[in-house]
């Protein structure tokens, strides 16, 4: 592996780009370092671009955590489906009745 002196593009303040890089997780380093070479070939700043990655991968594996509380069970989208149309089936019930009521008020 290559120190990350050695790889990471040119930047205005270099030592910003060293300090996300090191603040950036090790898993993920090797895919910040990318952003921010795009980042730079594109004329933006390589250490705003590890830092947005960086938080966009936080909150992805976030909400993968979330997701996976239940996950002995294995969700059906069919369920999730049938759990809406009932809802909305309830709501419009709902409301058709307090629309009676009101009227007949």
């Amino acid at each position: 592996m290559h120190s990350i002196a050695a790889v990471r593009p040119p930047a205005p303040r270099p030592d910003k780009l060293d300090l996300e890089l090191r603040l950036c997780p090790s898993r993920d380093r090797e895919d910040a370092l990318q952003e921010a070479w795009l980042a730079a070939l594109e004329g933006r700043n390589p250490a705003r671009a590890v830092n947005t990655f960086a938080q966009r991968e936080r909150r992805h594996r976030k909400r993968e955590a979330a997701l996976g509380v239940d996950a002995g069970r294995s969700f059906r989208l069919s369920e999730l489906r049938a759990a809406r149309t009932s809802e909305r089936r309830h709501v419009k019930r709902e409301a058709s009745l307090s629309a009676r009521v009101s009227t007949h008020a």
